[in-house]
């Protein structure tokens, strides 16, 4: 198949700009605004990637980071990446966040977790896990 007469080939105009915006790191899915759970009980928080390269992931507790340790458990993979925070309690209410960045760009996804002691009733629009 040949394909003759003339071409024109339109270049972005910014092409840096147009790579960023599609690579750029990013959460795609996982985490809901708000949890209610019971102390004493295991919490799992799952967030989804994407960018390329792959982007670094941070999780941080009202802005701090938090590393594996104690009762936190961090987990990687291509894909994104897991929280679990085993008994929690009533300490362990707060903004919960995953940071996602890579050299393209970065972004910060939030939630809020309340726990409750045995007994209290969640606010209201709240659902207990």
């Amino acid at each position: 198949m040949a394909f003759n007469g003339t071409w024109q080939v339109y270049l972005q105009e910014n092409i840096e700009e147009f790579l960023r915006a599609i690579y750029r790191a990013r959460v795609t899915k996982g985490l809901p605004d708000v949890v209610a759970i019971m102390e004493d009980k295991s919490l799992c928080l799952t967030c989804f990637t994407s960018g390329d390269p792959s982007p670094e992931v941070f999780w941080m507790k009202n802005d701090r980071e938090i590393v594996t340790g104690g009762q936190y458990n961090i987990t990687k993979d291509n894909v994104g990446s897991t929280i679990t925070i085993n008994t929690v309690t009533t300490e362990d209410s707060g903004k919960y966040s995953v940071f996602a960045r890579n050299k393209h760009g970065s972004e910060t996804v939030s939630v809020t977790v309340s726990v409750y002691k045995h007994g209290e009733t969640p606010k209201q629009g709240e659902v207990l896990i």
